[in-house]
């Protein structure tokens, strides 16, 4: 599905920002789904320790890709979204 979807962006000629700005939001309505939910304290805390590490691996780009996929891998498993799970 990735890569359908990467060969229609790229036909469309859609600019890398607008993917990226298109997954923060993405990424926004998933972190406040999380926050809402009865468990977020512990779901909450294991993103922000994700992102402490994305941090400290910005600049080490082996590393921070591992980091990367590890935030979003963990953001789909806890948005507990089988839709979520089949698009990555």
């Amino acid at each position: 599905m990735a890569r359908a979807t990467y060969a229609v962006l790229q036909s469309r000629g859609v600019a890398l920002s607008d993917v990226l700005d298109t997954l923060e939001q993405l990424e926004l309505a998933v972190v406040r789904e999380i926050a809402s939910r009865p468990n977020r304290v512990r779901s909450l805390a294991t993103l922000r320790l994700i992102a402490d590490a994305q941090r400290a691996s910005f600049e080490k780009k082996a590393q921070f890709g591992v980091v990367n996929a590890s935030f979003h891998r963990t953001l789909v498993k806890l948005a507990d979204s089988d839709t979520m799970v089949v698009g990555t």
